[in-house]
Formats: C-alpha cells, sequence, structure tokens
C-alpha cells in the first residue's frame, strides 16, 4: 500500500533562553517515540520538515547546541537519519550583525519589486544579500547534505514507489530591517520571497507525484504584491505548503481557479512556557497521507503547560485530527473553503436566505464594499446547505476586481474537470463547452460558488442546470434571470465587539470604542484585533488613540479598497475621491455642487459608484429619490487619493452648498404653520453637513473674501440656529461670523452677528454681556439707518433688563421696539414686542394691560403661523393664571407650551415650561411631582448651558424639598442657587439669603 508520512516542527529558538526548554523538549521526544498511541499510521516516518528559526540570532555556537541538544534527539525519537531532515531558515536565522555591515541599498525597510528581482538575478548581489545566513547555511550544509539551504533549495526522493520533492523557501532574508512605531523589529508586511526564487524550482519539480514547499513566512507576513504571486504560484505548482513562524496551528485545505494545496504551519516547538499570548500556542504535528484513497490527516499535537505534556489539540480542530482529500484526488469536490472559526453574527441574513433556499431559490447573491464580509458569510452558507448538495461543493474565484476577470470559459473548464479529472480534454468552441458543462452538472446536486464576481456578462452563462445552486459574490451590483439578491452592511455594533473580543480578549473594555473606529467593518475589525493578538506589547488605549488618524486607519482596509478602485475610471476615481468631503449622508444636488457638474451626470455618475459598492443608497419613505453615503473607512481611504488643491476646491464648494441649504431651512422656519417643521427637517438630516461646512469655512475665513462672506452667512440664518445649536457653540459660530462681516465691511451682516451675539449671551443668563452686544447692534443699526433690526435690537434690550429686575427700563425700550415695528408694518416683530411687553406688565403688577398685549401678540402669531411664538404665549399666560390663583388653568397652558417646544426641537423653552409646571405643581401641594419637573428641568439647562435658570430650578427645587421634611437637601440646593444668582446678578439674591437664613436658624 503506498502511504506517506512526515514530522513538521518548526520554531526552536535555541540560544539565550530566559525559561529552560527541557522539559518541553523532554516531552515532546517522548510524545513522538510514543507517536504509536496517537494513530499506528504513524509508525514509519518517511522524513521531518523544520520549517524555520532553529536558532535564536543566527550564531554557529546557537546552531552546534541546537543540533546536540534539540535535533539529533528528535532524529533519534523519529528513527530517521539526518539526510531526512529539511531546514529552512527563519528571521532568527539571520545575524543581525552581518546585516549591519551590508551595504545601505540592502539595509533600507522596504524594498521594491524591481530591486529585488535585480538583487535575486545577480549572482554575487544574492550572495552577498545572504550573507548573514552563512552560520545558517554552513550548519545545515554539514549536518543534512543540503545543498541549498539558505536559497531556493531542491531536495527529491523516492518513498514508497512515489517521488516526492520538496522546495526550500527563503522567505526571511529581507527581515529585521523594518522598525515599526513601538521601536521594535516588526517584519509583518515587509518580509519576501521574490518570484525568481520559485520560477525555475517549480518547473524542475512539476512531474513529482507529491510537491511540498517549505518556507518559514505564512502569506500575510510578506509585502503584498509578493506573497500575492508567490503563493499564487505555490498553490498552483506545490499539493502541500508547510510553514512555521505563525505559532497558530490552523491547517486550510484550498481548491479553486488559483490552485489546490493543503496549506500546514506548524506552530512554535518552544515559544514560551506558558507563551506571552495563549493564541500562539507551543505545537507539532504529524501528516499522513494515503495515495490509493487520496486521503489524509494531519494529526495536531499542543503543549500542555498544566499538566507538563504534548497531547491531542482539540482545541484547533476535533480530536486533533484534520482530514484532508489529496489535491487532485477527490472524486467528490470539496471546494469551499470552511467557514471561519471566528465567524459572528449575520443571523438575520442567513435565515433569510436559507428561507430563500427553502422556497427554491437556486440563484442567490451577496453584495457589498470589499471588506463587509461576503465571503465569510458565503462559506458559512454553504456550511449550512452542504447535506443538500452532496455531488459537491465548487469554488472559482472570478478575479472580479483584477484587471483581467476569469474568462467563463475557463470557469467552466474548472467544473467539468473537477468532475472528469485534470487532464479532461475540453472542446474549444465556446457552445460545445457549455453543452459539456450542463451536461457533467446534470442529475447532480452540486453548489457552485462564485466568489469575486466581475459581471453578469461573466456569470450568466454559468447559470446551472435544475438541481443545481448558484451562489455568487460581488461588489458589483448587476442581476441575473431569477437572482435573488441581498446586499450586506456593517455589522451590529454588539457582533462588532464580540468579533473583536472572539480574536483579541484583551481589548477588553476598549471594544465598543474599537468597533466605532473600525466602522463596524468586518475586515477592519479583524485586522485591528488582529494587531493587537499579534503584537501582545501594543497598550490597546494608545492602538486606538493612533487610530484617530485617518492615515493609521488606512492600513485596516487598504487591500480591500485598493482592487475596486483600481477598477473605476480616471473620472470615476476623481469624483468618489471629492465625495470624501462629505462627513455624513448627502444629496444629489450636493454630490452635483461639489462635482461642479448637472445634476442628471452627476445622477449617473452616483449609478455606476453604488454598482460598485462604494457608495450606499438610502431611499426615500416617500418613494422616489433618496440620500448617499460613504462608510467612513471609505471616506478616509477615497480622501486618501485626492490632492490638496482638489479637496481645497472641493470643501469651498461643499460649503457654498450647505450655506444655501441652512439658509433655506431658516427661511421655510420663519414662514410659519407646517413649513416650521419642514425646515427643522431640512435642518436635521444635513446637520453634520453644515456643522463641517462651517467649521471649514471658520477656519478658512482669512484666506479670501469669498470664504469670509461664506463664514459670515452661515450665522445669517439666526432664528434657526439659536434653536438648535448649544449657546457655546453659537457663540463660536457668532464671533467667527463677525470677524468675517468685519473683514469684508459688511455692515449689515456685522450688526446681525452683534445682535445674536447679544442673545446668546442671554440664553445664556450673561445678561450685561447680552447688553453690551445689543447696544453696539442698536448704534449699528442705527448708523446704517435698518429701522426693523433697530427695533429688534431695542426689543431685545428691554427683554435683557427685564431679567436684571429693571422693569421700567424694559418697558421703555419695549415700547420704542413696538412703535418702530407698527410704523413699518413688521407684524411678527411687533408680536415679539406685545409678548415682552405683557411679560414685564405682569411682573409690574399690571394684569389688565398683560392680559391685553398677549391677546394681541396671540392674534398676530396666528396669523404668521408662529408656532414657537405661540409656545411662549402660552407659557407666559400660564404664569399670569398661576398669579391670579388657577393653578389648573397654568397648569393646562404650560403642559399646551411644553408639547410645542418639544415639537420643535426647543430645548431652552422646554425647560423653561418644565420649570413653570413644577412650580404649579408645587403651589397644588404635589411636591414629588413637582421635583420631577424641575429634576428634568435642570438637565435641559445645565445641557445649554442656561445658568440663570439652572438657578431658579435649584432654588425651586429646594422649597419644594423644604416642604417635604428633607431640610439638608434644601439648604445644600439653595446655596447652589445662590452661588449661580451672585454670578450671573439676579434680582433673587436677597430672597434667597432670607431663605437660608431662616432656614438654618
Amino acid at each position: 500500500m503506498s502511504r506517506l508520512t512526515w514530522l513538521h516542527i518548526s520554531d526552536w529558538h535555541h540560544g539565550d533562553f530566559g525559561i529552560d526548554p527541557e522539559v518541553v523538549r523532554d516531552e515532546l521526544i517522548k510524545d513522538i517515540q510514543g507517536r504509536l498511541s496517537i494513530s499506528p499510521d504513524l509508525s514509519k516516518i518517511d522524513f521531518i520538515v523544520f520549517s524555520g528559526d532553529a536558532a535564536l540570532n543566527g550564531k554557529a555556537e546557537e546552531y552546534e547546541d541546537a543540533k546536540n541538544e534539540f535535533f539529533v534527539p528528535v532524529l533519534e525519537a523519529a528513527q530517521v537519519e539526518p539526510d531526512r531532515l529539511f531546514i529552512v531558515p527563519g528571521n532568527h536565522d539571520l545575524d543581525e550583525e552581518e546585516i549591519k555591515k551590508l551595504p545601505d541599498d540592502f539595509r533600507k525597510d522596504v524594498v521594491s519589486k524591481e530591486d529585488a528581482d535585480r538583487w535575486l538575478k545577480d549572482d554575487s548581489k544574492r550572495e552577498l544579500l545572504l550573507r548573514p545566513f552563512k552560520d545558517f547555511r554552513s550548519f545545515v550544509s554539514g549536518f543534512t547534505g543540503q545543498d541549498s539551504p539558505d536559497y531556493s533549495d531542491l531536495r527529491t526522493w523516492e518513498i514508497n514507489g512515489k517521488t516526492v520533492s520538496l522546495l526550500g523557501i527563503n522567505s526571511s532574508w529581507f527581515c529585521r530591517r523594518h522598525v515599526d512605531a513601538a521601536g521594535k523589529k516588526n517584519d509583518y508586511g515587509f518580509a519576501r520571497v521574490g518570484e525568481r526564487q520559485v520560477h525555475r524550482p517549480l518547473e524542475r519539480i512539476s512531474k513529482s507525484d507529491l510537491r511540498i514547499a517549505v518556507l518559514h513566512h505564512s502569506q500575510d507576513w510578506l509585502e503584498y504584491s509578493d506573497g500575492r504571486v508567490v503563493w499564487r504560484r505555490l498553490r498552483q505548482g506545490c499539493n502541500f505548503i508547510l510553514h512555521g513562524h505563525g505559532h497558530v496551528p490552523e491547517v486550510t485545505a484550498e481548491h479553486g481557479t488559483g490552485g489546490d494545496s493543503v496549506i500546514i504551519p506548524a506552530g512554535a516547538s518552544f515559544g514560551g512556557r506558558p507563551p506571552e499570548d495563549p493564541s500562539r500556542i507551543n505545537s507539532y504535528n504529524f501528516v499522513h497521507i494515503d495515495f490509493e484513497t487520496g486521503k489524509g490527516f494531519v494529526f495536531l499535537r499542543r503543549w500542555i503547560d498544566e499538566r507538563s505534556v504534548w497531547d491531542k489539540d482539540i482545541q484547533t480542530y476535533p480530536e486533533g485530527k484534520f482530514p484532508f482529500d489529496l489535491p487532485g484526488h477527490s472524486t467528490v469536490p470539496h471546494q469551499i473553503p470552511p467557514p471561519p472559526r471566528d465567524f459572528i453574527g449575520r443571523s438575520g441574513e442567513l435565515d433569510l436566505l436559507l428561507d430563500g433556499f427553502d422556497k427554491g431559490a437556486t440563484i442567490t447573491g451577496l453584495r457589498g464594499m470589499g471588506g463587509i464580509g461576503k465571503s465569510a458569510l458565503a462559506y458559512v452558507l454553504a456550511d449550512r446547505l452542504r447535506d443538500r448538495f452532496l455531488d459537491g461543493q465548487l469554488f472559482l474565484d472570478m478575479l472580479g476586481t483584477s484587471k483581467s476577470p476569469l474568462d467563463s470559459k475557463d470557469a467552466m473548464a474548472h467544473v467539468i474537470r473537477s468532475y472528469l479529472g485534470a487532464d479532461a480534454s475540453l472542446p474549444e468552441k465556446l457552445n460545445e463547452l457549455s453543452g459539456l458543462y450542463r451536461t457533467v452538472l446534470s442529475g447532480k446536486k452540486a453548489l457552485i460558488l462564485l466568489d469575486n464576481a466581475a459581471s453578469r456578462e461573466q456569470v450568466e452563462p454559468l447559470l446551472p442546470p435544475k438541481g443545481c445552486a448558484l451562489l455568487v459574490i460581488s461588489r458589483s451590483k448587476f442581476t441575473l434571470p431569477g437572482l435573488k439578491e441581498k446586499d450586506l452592511d456593517v455589522l451590529p455594533l454588539d457582533d462588532a465587539k464580540n468579533l473583536l473580543l472572539g480574536i483579541c480578549e484583551r481589548i477588553g473594555d476598549h471594544a465598543e470604542e474599537l468597533a466605532k473606529l473600525c466602522g463596524c467593518l468586518p475586515i477592519a475589525l479583524r485586522n485591528a484585533a488582529s494587531t493587537l493578538r499579534e503584537k501582545p506589547n501594543l497598550s490597546v488605549a494608545n492602538y486606538i488613540k493612533r487610530l484617530g488618524d485617518a492615515r493609521e486607519r488606512l492600513e485596516l482596509v487598504e487591500a480591500s479598497f485598493t482592487p475596486s478602485y483600481d477598477l473605476l475610471t480616471t473620472d470615476l476615481q476623481r469624483l468618489w475621491s471629492l465625495l470624501s468631503v462629505f462627513p455624513a449622508d448627502f444629496d444629489l444636488a450636493g454630490a452635483a455642487a461639489v462635482w461642479e457638474m448637472e445634476e442628471t451626470p452627476a445622477e449617473d455618475a452616483l449609478g455606476e459608484l453604488i454598482r460598485w459598492s462604494l457608495v450606499d443608497f438610502l431611499p426615500s419613505v416617500a418613494g422616489e429619490g433618496g440620500r448617499y453615503r460613504l462608510h467612513d473607512l471609505a471616506r478616509d481611504f477615497s480622501g486618501s487619493r485626492l490632492d490638496d488643491a482638489l479637496r481645497e476646491r472641493a470643501r469651498l464648494h461643499h460649503a457654498k452648498y450647505y450655506q444655501s441649504l441652512l439658509w433655506a431651512a431658516n427661511n421655510l422656519f420663519l414662514q410659519g404653520n407646517s413649513s416650521i417643521s419642514m425646515g427643522l427637517k431640512l435642518f436635521d438630516i444635513n446637520w453634520m453637513n453644515i456643522k463641517a461646512a462651517q467649521n471649514w469655512a471658520s477656519e478658512n475665513k482669512s484666506k479670501s473674501d469669498e470664504i469670509s462672506k461664506i463664514c459670515s452667512n452661515f450665522s445669517e440664518a439666526g432664528s434657526i440656529i439659536g434653536l438648535r445649536l448649544h449657546p457655546l457653540e453659537n457663540t463660536k459660530w457668532l464671533e467667527a461670523a463677525l470677524a468675517s462681516a468685519r473683514k469684508i465691511r459688511d455692515r449689515t451682516a456685522e450688526g446681525d452677528h452683534l445682535s445674536n451675539l447679544g442673545l446668546s449671551y442671554f440664553k445664556r443668563g450673561e445678561f450685561r454681556k447680552s447688553i453690551e452686544y445689543y447696544e453696539q447692534a442698536l448704534r449699528n443699526s442705527r448708523k446704517i439707518g435698518d429701522k426693523q433690526v433697530e427695533g429688534n435690537n431695542l426689543d431685545n434690550l428691554g427683554s435683557a433688563h427685564f431679567h436684571l429686575g429693571e422693569l421700567c427700563s424694559a418697558v421703555e425700550y419695549h415700547e420704542l421696539a413696538l412703535k418702530i415695528s407698527r410704523d413699518i408694518g413688521n407684524e411678527r416683530g411687533e408680536g415679539n414686542c406685545l409678548c415682552n411687553m405683557a411679560l414685564a406688565y405682569s411682573k409690574l403688577g399690571e394684569m389688565r394691560k398683560a392680559l391685553e398685549c398677549y391677546s394681541k401678540a396671540l392674534n398676530i402669531s396666528h396669523d404668521t403661523g408662529d408656532w414657537w411664538r405661540l409656545g411662549i404665549i402660552s407659557s407666559n399666560l400660564g404664569n399670569i393664571f398661576f398669579n391670579l390663583c388657577e393653578p389648573r388653568k397654568a397648569i393646562t397652558l404650560h403642559d399646551r407650551a411644553l408639547k410645542i417646544s418639544r415639537s420643535i426641537g426647543d430645548r431652552s423653552s422646554e425647560g423653561n415650561h418644565l420649570g413653570n409646571l413644577g412650580i404649579a405643581c408645587s403651589y397644588r401641594g404635589n411636591q414629588q411631582k413637582a421635583i420631577e419637573y424641575y429634576d428634568q428641568a435642570l438637565m435641559i439647562s445645565r445641557e445649554i448651558g442656561d445658568r440663570r435658570r439652572e438657578g431658579n430650578h435649584l432654588f425651586n427645587m429646594s422649597l419644594s424639598l423644604r416642604a417635604l421634611g428633607q431640610n439638608e437637601k434644601a439648604i445644600s440646593l439653595a446655596r447652589s442657587a445662590l452661588a449661580i444668582y451672585e454670578e450671573t446678578e439676579s434680582p433673587h439674591i436677597e430672597a434667597v439669603r432670607k431663605k437660608l437664613a431662616e432656614w438654618s436658624g
């Protein structure tokens, strides 16, 4: 019977051990000697593979000790001669002292493909480049007899009637150069092989019955383009790829158009006791193949530190025994990769897709942006469906994101040969090939997974006959007859956190913050968690801080987004990059403005970007139209492709558009009635873009008059901004607008900003400060002859004096303002003046005059549709009825006012109405209900920075607590209120002092 068995070990790191490895080594020898207890198939070991890092520092004395203390005992335990031991170099087999002696070019931390090819081609340069391996080469050649152990080494044996060839590859010749941000040597993504190292050797062993590639690093440790090319060649040319370095023993059987191979890492024979990272375990394996059945097993062994023994690795695979089909021997194709072991979430999507199959769906499409997790979900779905498709599960990479997608004819050929054999002859004509494709699949229940599909034209010829099913994964959106498509979105936050913690448990309480930085995008989450798992010295908090920089976040998605970007036309690349100026979702008109084009071509361009899953479309609930958005990391990537000049021009047009949109929202708001909610909705859905546009204009206002004008204009929408912005933020906007208006000598805008600054300080309870700005605004309005603005400023001055307790001055200002409003026919201004005068008359005890003013103001507010003013009047009338000892009417009016303020999102008025309701409830003896209202009002006043009302709510709450007998709490709150009153020059200071003296006595 034709069988083959080998032992695969790696990563011994012989040197100045921080921990004595003797126990681990001795138990390893015992485990190898007792291998018959693992399986009778391991009785005879035909050869041993060691996949790198025999030494720690690449020194001759380390190899001599490793030979005597490790390799010789292992050979004796396995009953194998040294000439059947095959060793390749690892990054620790480099002598770093020798690296320092190399020319500067050979010591730089990044090398281009062109330079690498040139160095490896030139014998003298290659010899110089490999000099740091001289002690390794001397040791291995003398011990095992290998001809070229440090570069492209070939060894062929005849074993049990089979020709077995091993290709030894040096993946470490460019290691130990790159230094990471933490100042440590880090080869991840920088190691190289060079296609030249494998090209001719693969040709030389192509006729062997079994071809095994051995190297130290897995693909993800290699420079991206080099790893992609080399590993594709190895998968196509070898049956097995053995490697070390990763200290993670997960085996992968790959089948597809990229080649059929089993990839087997060895883990580390000694990486610590226990290793610092629990996921990087001490491990090794045996591999056994039966050529007649085409079956094989990897026997996974793991160091159990708690018992100081080597045992079967049941944590990596059940029973520690991984089965596989010998590449090229399986009669029923099982090519679809297994589901990721750490797959999280997507239960809703899975249930929906499985339900579709239950209902007879045969063509299913998973679509979405790069890195969204389409392939992982497809592998899980295929695994759930495997019992329904017993005649095969076929996998093809359609290369849809490459410049040369897989031809449909080549895909058909792969499926046909999966059943008829690799040497099956195929017809050249497309019609005949299509017929054979359908004939081969006819009567079978097979699932075909097309990953990375490019287009309808590529996929449609592959539609299978009845009984089979097609699962299509694509970044590109296209239709097919009978296709049931599912567009994937990012993971929910809880699933994103679980994925992070499943990969790297030490992320702990930082999981939510890290998930949000990754935009809950699976590829970014996986890469971030893997970085922290692979670098135990890297602080989670520091890593999160670094990811705050968009350039750092790019590393998480660069490889995923680049293929899609490269497939776009130059013009679409530019347009997509320009969309990075939008911090949130946007409409068609916004995109057209930034792109400086009409809406029709803009809509076409957005459609193409949607088709490539680079832009998401959010349909309007009303039907036609909708909004567009970029994922946060897509925005980072597209923005990185934009030069500064184009970015600044795009931001200018972005700012212009959203300044105009803000004015439109404000105009709707001022129209009253139903237009109020329309204006507020327009503002709210565009708030993130409005905020970003104003911020850019504020930061760049000194660069040009045009930008200064935009910055000033943002604060001209005073009504809606005053309602929606926190007073502190509104103040910053206004200060920038005032500076801009003065820079361009716009006296009208200057007066508006002065007036609104006064209002902003008024809302914060800083009445003296507000009067300073109102008086400046008044002088300005008189100088330019604007009577309406003059009236507004007089009215505002009256309100400020009212709150300082200067009631007579308040009435005088309001009367002057009222006369101007009536003279110029400013009905809205007249209503404001009447409402404010009513407040003053009420405070003076002249209730008849107050009610008369409110009645007139109420009529004007109804006529103009001014809901906000209606709410204020309702509240003020409530106060009057309260003073008339009619608390029921007061509560009804305050409740009506509260509903209005909440309907338009007016937090300041909402807090005021809640406070008034508290006063009314307290008067009626319901102190507990009063405290509930005060507590809500207090929270709002602190949220918006209204110190005056914060003091009022604290003092009123203290009165209710006193009434409930809670004297200590009452005194504490009253003292807090007094401090605020003293700070804001409140007229209530003496009243509070008197109460405190009474309560303390």
